[in-house]
């Protein structure tokens, strides 16, 4: 393990621009912060030691030296991924480094801390370290580059920072509820949050913002044969010619000694049960 004294870092947000030269001055003779030898050892130690810290790391691959510059703003959270196999051999990740670490092991890559640094130099310290040692895993050259490709890891994360922080204003949340739900859909869902039933006026409201809405006589059928509670039904004796009437599906059901449910299915195919046709609705004398 290799320091690296990190006496500028501190007077970052005072000074940016008078600290960005200087970290360039010191990263001249570049000295990894923390060297992690063996990846496939204590992988559960570049996870710890990199909590709540934001910054640049590199993986060399040790044999062939090929390399790989990457930033976050949450080191544990992006080594945490790193050692999860579901992660990296998920098809969606096509990063070149994944490839490389399900194609050669951990135990033949070295994973080095370059830079401690505040969330908002990393892409610029990023870019110092892939110009400096042009790493062969990075297909892209341009820290935060999108050219063809997804947005880099801090990049990515600090959107998503931004996207939870983000407030809408109240003319906005109508809008996008308006976009999203009719007006009768909203007054059935406000009805069914609350736990009541739908009132005089609120029926009147769903019956006027459907007017001008015709249904097809399928779908009237079904609708009807959805309410459970008063359901009429004309059972036919198909040789008599005669017929009985009941109030409920469930009378009709019981006549025939079956289920209302195979009431309802005969009655949705239009097919007669038991020498019987089943019909919706009473017969007008």
């Amino acid at each position: 393990m290799y320091h690296l004294s990190t006496h500028y870092s501190i007077n970052i947000k005072n000074n940016r621009t008078k600290n960005l030269k200087l970290i360039g001055f010191l990263t001249l003779f570049i000295t990894p912060i923390i060297i992690y030898n063996n990846a496939d050892t204590n992988k559960d130690l570049p996870v710890k030691q990199n909590r709540g810290k934001s910054g640049i790391y590199r993986w060399i691959h040790i044999e062939s030296g090929k390399s790989y510059i990457g930033s976050s703003i949450d080191l544990s959270k992006r080594f945490s991924q790193y050692f999860n196999y579901n992660h990296i051999s998920n098809p969606k990740h096509k990063m070149a480094i994944y490839r490389a670490i399900l194609t050669y092991g951990y135990t033949a890559f070295r994973l080095e801390i370059l830079e401690y640094c505040p969330p908002e130099i990393l892409i610029e310290r990023e870019q110092f370290y892939l110009d400096k040692f042009k790493p062969e895993y990075n297909i892209l050259k341009v820290a935060g580059s999108s050219f063809g490709f997804k947005h880099s890891e801090a990049t990515r994360e600090l959107m998503s920072k931004i996207a939870k922080d983000r407030k809408f204003s109240k003319e906005t949340l109508l809008k996008m509820k308006e976009r999203t739900l009719s007006e009768e859909v909203k007054l059935r869902i406000s009805a069914a949050i609350k736990g009541r039933k739908l009132s005089q006026e609120t029926h009147q409201l769903i019956s006027k913002s459907s007017l001008g809405h015709k249904h097809t006589k399928d779908t009237l059928l079904k609708m009807a044969l959805n309410n459970n509670k008063r359901q009429p039904i004309v059972l036919t004796n198909l040789n008599t010619g005669t017929y009985k009437e009941f109030p409920f599906m469930k009378e009709a059901a019981k006549y025939l000694d079956t289920s209302h449910t195979q009431i309802r299915n005969y009655l949705i195919r239009n097919k007669p049960y038991k020498g019987y046709k089943i019909s919706l609705g009473m017969v007008k004398k």
